[in-house]
């Protein structure tokens, strides 16, 4: 399949493979402690799954609403036998996220998956109060989630941000995403910023495809794209997580990208700016070279 979005690793994929087989030894996440933002429903709930699949010792979930989080444990428990332990919580809510970290304590893994799209509209007609609720999911909530888990990471934790490929789209192609697209972008250059800003946890974030989700019914993007399976994100995150990955620190990837393919980078990625944000037609370190991926 040919890229969707602008791509400098050619190899596209649409649904899990095996490489992406969470259940390989190399990507295992064996007596690792994981949390997952969101992990009720769509994207998170399958990245849940992928990480007992991984044979994660215990996962911990939260979201806003009860049922989904309750839905995922009891399915996963079932299937996987690994525990799963519900926290409500709200990730823009800095009290009770401090809670949360203070009850799991120690962890391993941080999968920040929370996001939120602000319904489409030209931004003259857009709600204020829904236009800026992007921000402060995407945004503040990353930030919350980062300051309320910072000091219970254990050594060689991985923390991952959930970005978007959509911000490369064309200006004229992203009239009414003014929030989501904005708050993205932000989001991506936050953590970029918070991997140069730290040597204890290693910030990796993603391109998690297109999903059919909550969000992009909301959207009105349902069919506008074409879609990947779920657990094409799901298992990419495992591996995201895992020591083969170490190398994407700082950069987004796309889940999209074959990893085999991804590796081929490795070398290069130190000496230039691939895959991190960069503005066209300003200077700065090998904005100009060619890598020949």
């Amino acid at each position: 399949m040919r890229p969707v979005f602008p791509s400098a690793i050619q190899e596209w994929r649409n649904d899990t493979y095996d490489a992406l087989d969470p259940s390989r030894p190399e990507v295992s996440m064996a007596g690792k402690k994981i949390i997952i933002t969101g992990g009720g429903t769509g994207i998170g709930r399958a990245t849940v799954e992928a990480f007992a699949a991984a044979k994660a010792a215990s996962i911990f979930i939260t979201g806003r609403r009860v049922p989904p989080l309750e839905e995922t444990k009891k399915h996963v428990e079932s299937k996987y036998g690994v525990p799963v332990h519900v926290f409500p919580a709200d990730v823009t809510d800095p009290v009770a996220m401090k809670k949360v970290a203070t009850d799991i304590g120690q962890w391993d893994v941080l999968v920040n998956n929370a996001g939120y799209f602000s319904g489409p509209a030209l931004a003259k007609d857009s709600n204020l109060e829904e236009w800026w609720k992007g921000f402060e999911i995407n945004i503040k909530g990353t930030m919350v989630v980062w300051q309320s888990f910072h000091a219970t990471a254990n050594r060689n934790a991985v923390f991952i941000g959930t970005a978007t490929a959509a911000v490369l789209l064309p200006s004229a192609l992203s009239a009414g995403n003014s929030s989501y697209l904005a708050s993205k972008l932000g989001l991506i250059k936050f953590l970029e910023v918070l991997a140069s800003e730290e040597q204890d946890i290693s910030v990796r974030f993603l391109h998690p495809g297109v999903i059919e989700t909550e969000m992009t019914e909301k959207g009105g993007m349902r069919g506008k794209l074409p879609a990947d399976r779920v657990d094409l994100p799901a298992h990419f995150t495992v591996w995201l997580a895992s020591p083969e990955a170490a190398f994407t620190a700082g950069r987004m990837v796309s889940c999209n990208w074959d990893i085999d393919a991804l590796k081929t980078a490795k070398d290069k990625l130190p000496k230039s700016e691939l895959f991190r944000t960069t503005l066209q037609g300003f200077s700065g370190p090998d904005i100009s070279v060619s890598l020949n991926l």
